[in-house]
């Protein structure tokens, strides 16, 4: 059996998933009450932190010529184990650190703003203290994280150029 490929594509839609998944967590509707507020926002701010965590991949390899997480593997395997693997393939602030996020936002209009939302985010513990439940959030901090991360992800794959994940199709007349 072949590994899959990551592509671009798939980080996109990974990316749009999880930010829309947390917003429904955070509302009530993906939650499984009836339209009651999530008793547990932390799970949306790990949502949107995936989220962020994907978009900065994808403009990563975009940045880098890759199609692929698997090409950069093949092609540069040093730094793909540095930003796609282990704690620091996790860490926002230092995968914001090596795509220089400050600068691809200002140039997508959007003023770069660090924070105590954006510190919060990106702290040494996250995403494992949302995982885990060992960190606590109020509903108030997931909103306004899952609102920085909508901006984040608006500017980061307005930059890249999808091409989608082609798909096996049928054949006409055959099954």
């Amino acid at each position: 059996m072949t590994q899959p490929t990551t592509t671009l594509d798939c980080f996109r839609r990974a990316g749009q998933s999880h930010l829309r998944s947390a917003e429904h967590i955070l509302s009530g509707t993906g939650a499984g009450g009836a339209g009651e507020p999530a008793q547990v926002p932390a799970s949306a701010s790990y949502l949107g932190h995936v989220a962020i965590e994907c978009a900065i991949k994808a403009c990563l390899l975009s940045r880098g010529g890759y199609a692929s997480s698997e090409d950069l593997k093949a092609r540069n395997p040093q730094v793909h184990s540095v930003l796609f693997t282990g704690k620091t393939g996790h860490n926002l602030s230092k995968l914001a650190e090596h795509l220089h996020i400050e600068s691809v936002m200002r140039l997508e209009g959007k003023p770069w703003v660090e924070d105590g939302t954006w510190k919060r985010m990106s702290a040494s513990e996250r995403p494992y203290s949302l995982r885990y439940g060992t960190e606590q959030i109020e509903s108030i901090e997931a909103k306004e994280e899952l609102q920085r991360a909508k901006e984040i992800l608006s500017a980061l794959f307005s930059g890249i150029r999808w091409i989608p994940l082609k798909r096996a199709g049928r054949k006409r007349g055959g099954r």
